[in-house]
């Protein structure tokens, strides 16, 4: 889930998703957790934002940065717990999705934000820089003027291609 690398001082969190199960006992689950309010996104989140705060704990880890790398829906749920995680300084997020039409499944997150605020939200308020991957940068331009504007953070777009530093 996650690994160290002494050399750079950082710690990396790898965000993975779980094996999907069964599809009947997967859409109970689903069902029950929208009875909670909850989905499994947002779940997710809670677990990397939890991790993010477990790390900095450990005796071996403390004094390195926190980065995120997440793909697909998992990227969605990283910027939303970087909202919540101070300690992450940056992420990685691959092939985001654009918006939660058709990204995870959030109950009423459209009402306040999409993707585009959240991502530059997370990137203006923790003065973080977060790198797209295999995105197009129109998508983006509201996240893009945030940071402009603020001055804070920063985010770059890059069309194709695995993430860089």
């Amino acid at each position: 889930f996650f690994f160290s690398s002494r050399r750079r001082h950082t710690r990396y969190i790898s965000v993975t998703g779980v094996q999907t199960c069964a599809l009947p006992i997967s859409f109970m689950m689903e069902r029950r957790l929208a009875l909670l309010g909850e989905t499994s996104a947002s779940g997710r989140v809670w677990d990397i934002v939890r991790v993010a705060g477990s790390l900095g704990e450990l005796p071996s880890t403390t004094g390195l940065e926190t980065h995120v790398v997440a793909s697909g829906e998992l990227a969605a749920c990283a910027a939303h717990a970087m909202l919540f995680a101070p300690t992450i300084r940056s992420a990685w997020l691959v092939k985001p999705p654009t918006s939660h039409r058709n990204g995870p499944a959030m109950l009423h997150v459209m009402r306040f934000a999409d993707l585009p605020q959240v991502v530059g939200m997370a990137a203006a308020m923790g003065n973080r820089h977060i790198k797209l991957v295999d995105s197009v940068e129109k998508d983006w331009q509201w996240a893009l003027k945030l940071t402009a504007l603020t001055g804070r953070g920063s985010i770059k777009v890059q069309p194709d291609g695995m993430p860089g530093s």
